[in-house]
């Protein structure tokens, strides 16, 4: 037994996961009650990639050894992983209790915390991590991070927020010497968490993204100093085409793939250029496979996509998205072509200055938008992305089938729940003044009960300071399938469009199903979706210039069935003009022709 279980280590240890675990079950048929030998199958099959086959190895090992701190380890760790928070909480915090200097336990604990929205608990646990490791710069990172909550009691906490991430982060700049091993190899690891969160908060992120692209550059170039500088622009192809790339982990199903990544593949112009796609992910069954001349993916180290990249000598490379999936932030990071541009598929700026234009929308961004971005702004006609109308029927089922109230005015709020921002939480209540049979659907955290009960606390003390019953009029609905998503949306009477950060991929949902639309413009473009959207839909009766008359709207469209059916007619009938826009697709390619030019001649 001892030679097979020697034999699976080395074979894990390769690389070969799936034969290791077949040997560790070969052997556990002789020892059944060897705890470690289930933990390393556990190990196994979670390098494998089959989660709930190792969770059951790691809840075998804590069955035989329910004392043993490294078991509840393991169990707690792989049950975070698959986002039970409530269990894994339970098995890391009794694995603290029995070993309590154990780093990783204290570490995983943090990142725990942190979906639960627990922001004291989270910092307390990676300030004991630190304690043990103070120079990780990877925790001190994630501990950096954690000072940005998934949701905020108030805007105050907002705003300490922000300060003690900034106040933190230059001071791990001060900290990081990439010349110490042990520092960039920590760092490496840590920098897989991205600020996502911060770009929730309604504020212009300029500086603080210009000091985080200042971190990761000095982590990257670092690591690769092959891909520091920028290459030469090369000549055109023999029968003057462009190469362009297109690098990013969302090439099917998500809303990237969906605004822009999907438009752009398909209708520019292969007279003028040719296409290759970059998937930092398996997206094997992407139909970008079929749009690109070259079609990469997998799920590669950063070094291996970044020498792809770099081996197929681009004129321009295009980041659909930086700020979501970390390899992407990574390679934007470097210099694998010449000219680089980050689309707005999350749209908030990179502070890299490895990005040389960011592509966004001339009817989306507002007149300082200069002032938000390190990188040169480069504005695209409309909405800068050829969107497809959504495959759904169009007659929704009842509401009772949907399981919605049966009754009553349905205020459709469907944007995730972080960005809901404080500030705007009494505008619920004032609504609900108006309408005295108004129900608020609202979508329920996809895993933290925390943050969902934060935000209904919010939401509820509005409502009792104006005497109104929140249970009467908050309806928090679970996690939507993209087709229960639009049924809701088409059975409910009014989009209510969240403030600083405005719905795009929903707004169109929205438009396409003709649910009326109340939005109001943002300070800045992540704000400012729904209005553009509506107003290539030819509707704009419903963009708002302030918080009250945004409440006055949604108040007397709720009042008038009339109204909301004429709204509702001219939305099906102009929706046309949200979709298949091609103009903006000509803007792009006008733009990288003069920008591949400039850099050539």
């Amino acid at each position: 037994m001892q030679e097979i279980c020697q034999k699976a280590d080395t074979i894990l240890g390769a690389g070969k996961p799936l034969e290791a675990a077949a040997l560790y079950v070969e052997a556990l048929r002789n020892t059944p009650h060897d705890a470690r030998l289930w933990v390393n199958l556990g190990n196994a099959l979670a390098a494998a990639g089959d989660r709930q086959r190792a969770l059951n190895a790691y809840g075998h090992a804590v069955e035989l050894c329910p004392d043993n701190a490294m078991m509840r380890f393991n169990y707690g760790s792989a049950l975070l992983d698959g986002n039970d928070l409530d269990q894994a909480r339970l098995h890391l915090e009794e694995s603290a209790r029995l070993q309590p200097d154990f780093f990783w336990t204290f570490e995983r604990l943090g990142t725990l915390y942190h979906q639960l929205n627990d922001k004291s608990a989270s910092l307390l646990s990676f300030d004991k991590a630190l304690a043990m490791r103070p120079d990780d710069i990877g925790l001190v990172w994630r501990r950096c991070l954690a000072e940005l909550s998934i949701c905020y009691e108030s805007e105050l906490r907002l705003d300490e927020a922000r300060l003690n991430y900034k106040n933190y982060l230059e001071s791990l700049i001060k900290k990081f010497d990439p010349t110490i091993r042990h520092m960039l190899h920590t760092a490496l690891d840590g920098i897989r968490e991205p600020p996502f969160y911060l770009a929730y908060q309604g504020h212009n992120d300029v500086e603080l993204q210009r000091h985080y692209g200042t971190f990761i550059s000095n982590v990257l170039h670092a690591a690769h100093p092959a891909w520091c500088q920028s290459p030469t622009m090369p000549a055109p192809e023999p029968d003057g085409r462009w190469r362009i790339g297109f690098l990013s982990k969302y090439f099917a199903g998500h809303s990237v793939w969906k605004i822009p990544l999907r438009g752009w593949l398909e209708h520019l112009d292969r007279r003028r250029f040719r296409l290759f796609g970059y998937a930092t992910d398996d997206a094997r069954n992407s139909p970008a496979a079929t749009l690109c001349d070259k079609f990469v993916h997998g799920d590669r180290p950063v070094e291996e996509i970044a020498r792809i990249v770099a081996e197929d000598r681009l004129h321009a490379l295009i980041f659909p998205e930086v700020g979501m999936d970390w390899k992407t932030i990574c390679l934007a990071a470097l210099k694998l072509a010449p000219l680089q541009l980050a689309g707005a598929g999350h749209p908030q700026t990179t502070g890299l200055d490895s990005i040389d234009l960011f592509l966004s929308s001339k009817m989306m961004e507002p007149p300082d938008a200069i002032q938000h971005y390190s990188e040169k702004l480069a504005l695209l006609p409309n909405l800068s992305s050829c969107n497809y109308s959504p495959p759904y029927a169009e007659t929704p089922p009842a509401r009772e089938t949907l399981g919605l109230p049966k009754k009553g005015i349905l205020f459709f709020c469907p944007q995730s729940l972080f960005k809901y921002l404080p500030r705007f939480d009494d505008i619920y209540a004032r609504i609900a003044e108006g309408v005295s049979d108004a129900k608020f659907l609202f979508i329920r955290h996809e895993i933290s009960p925390g943050v969902t009960a934060c935000f209904k606390d919010r939401l509820r003390k509005h409502f009792k300071q104006r005497g109104l019953d929140p249970v009467r009029h908050l309806v928090f609905l679970p996690r939507l399938s993209a087709t229960g998503f639009g049924q809701i949306c088409g059975a409910s009477d009014i989009f209510l469009d969240s403030l600083e950060w405005s719905g795009n991929n929903t707004s169109l949902e929205a438009i396409w199903r003709g649910t009326p639309i109340v939005t109001m413009p943002g300070k800045m473009m992540r704000g400012r979706h729904a209005a553009a959207n509506l107003t290539m839909a030819g509707q704009t009766a419903t963009i708002c210039a302030n918080v009250e008359e945004y409440v006055k709207v949604a108040i007397d469209l709720a009042n008038s069935p009339g109204k909301r059916k004429m709204l509702s007619m001219e939305l099906r009938q102009n929706r046309a003009g949200a979709f298949g826009d091609l103009e903006c697709v000509r803007g792009l390619e006008e733009l990288l022709e003069m920008e591949i030019r400039s850099r050539i001649f």
